[in-house]
């Protein structure tokens, strides 16, 4: 567990709500963690299996997290197994791709089926449980309804919608919500040393995830640059139309199509930014990239309102398709010729 994912949780009052079950002793035999990406449901997860087993008994006193997160730093036998991600009977499922199938949970059933090796309470941890498909839920739901002895199942999801409503209620939901940002510029300039503007810029792209823009391969300031560049690209196209040339417009999309882990990211930098766009003209205190803003004033004054709500259909048309597991080259393609496509054309 990394600091800035402790960072994360500070604050979160669903904590106090997973340290009043550790210390009633009265533990639901399943859990739904559910709020946006980046809000700490992973590493909250990962405490709490270490509170259940934890041989040192640490018992902490009442804070706003409710004496939860100094469970992170214990460093007894079992927490650091946890900690380490090498503790036999702390089981992780993850979406394969873009779902979780039924031989993943058959699997995990299988396991839970059997006694714990050594932890005092088995924890299983389902990640994005709203990925699983039909079959995956269904035969989870079965263990939910005869869960196994000295077991606790911990599902991560966004919202209760997206799963059934049967697996929904029969755990017990804590709600994470996300970052303010305030608190994502205040821990940026705090923990990485950021400036007033560069902090309000970051607060910006990560919209509230501050686990995203914080990753070992890629800090802030790459970020930064990866969004002007970005922003400009897409200027240009909306000025410049039928005159871009197609190997330019190639050339962007194969340099997005790079960015495997945040092509989602570069569409919302995108996104936003024709937000900007419509919305400056009318009410320009509202532009959220308020450091490019006199860009935003000058392109907006060359397109219309119609032109604009087509790119973004393209842009969203493209999202669809990769959610949907097309070929991300060939989508980002696509999404480039229509962005580049002029207003007469």
């Amino acid at each position: 567990m990394t600091e800035i994912a402790i960072d994360i949780l500070r604050g979160q009052r669903a904590l106090k709500k997973l340290a009043a079950f550790i210390r009633t002793g009265n533990i639901p035999h399943a859990f739904l963690l559910t709020g946006a990406a980046g809000t700490g449901k992973q590493t909250a997860a990962r405490i709490f299996a270490m509170a259940c087993n934890c041989e040192a008994k640490q018992v902490y006193p009442p804070s706003d997290d409710g004496g939860f997160l100094p469970q992170a730093s214990c460093n007894c036998r079992a927490c650091r197994k946890i900690r380490s991600g090498s503790h036999p009977d702390i089981h992780y499922v993850e979406p394969s791709g873009v779902l979780i199938r039924i031989d993943r949970i058959r699997e995990m059933c299988d396991v839970l089926a059997m006694k714990p090796y050594e932890a005092k309470m088995r924890v299983a941890i389902i990640s994005r449980s709203h990925t699983m498909n039909p079959e995956a839920a269904n035969a989870l739901l079965k263990m939910l309804e005869e869960p196994p002895d000295r077991t606790v199942l911990i599902l991560t999801a966004e919202q209760t919608s997206d799963l059934l409503p049967t697996i929904v209620s029969r755990c017990q939901e804590v709600r994470f919500t996300p970052l303010s940002r305030e608190t994502v510029r205040n821990l940026l300039r705090e923990k990485q040393g950021l400036g007033e503007t560069e902090a309000d810029i970051m607060a910006l792209l990560c919209a509230g995830n501050l686990s995203k823009i914080s990753g070992e391969d890629r800090n802030c300031r790459d970020w930064i640059g990866l969004r002007n560049w970005l922003i400009r690209t897409l200027s240009d196209m909306l000025i410049s139309g039928n005159s871009v040339f197609p190997a330019g417009i190639l050339l962007a999309a194969e340099k997005v199509a790079a960015q495997k882990k945040i092509i989602t990211d570069c569409l919302d930098i995108l996104g936003v930014w024709l937000r900007d766009l419509m919305i400056c003209r009318y009410a320009p205190q509202k532009v959220m990239n308020r450091d490019l803003q006199q860009l935003a004033e000058e392109v907006s004054q060359k397109v219309t309102l119609p032109f604009l709500l087509s790119k973004i259909d393209a842009i969203e048309s493209a999202r669809r398709s990769l959610q949907a597991n097309a070929n991300p080259r060939l989508t980002l393609e696509v999404m480039m010729l229509r962005l580049a496509k002029g207003e007469n054309a």
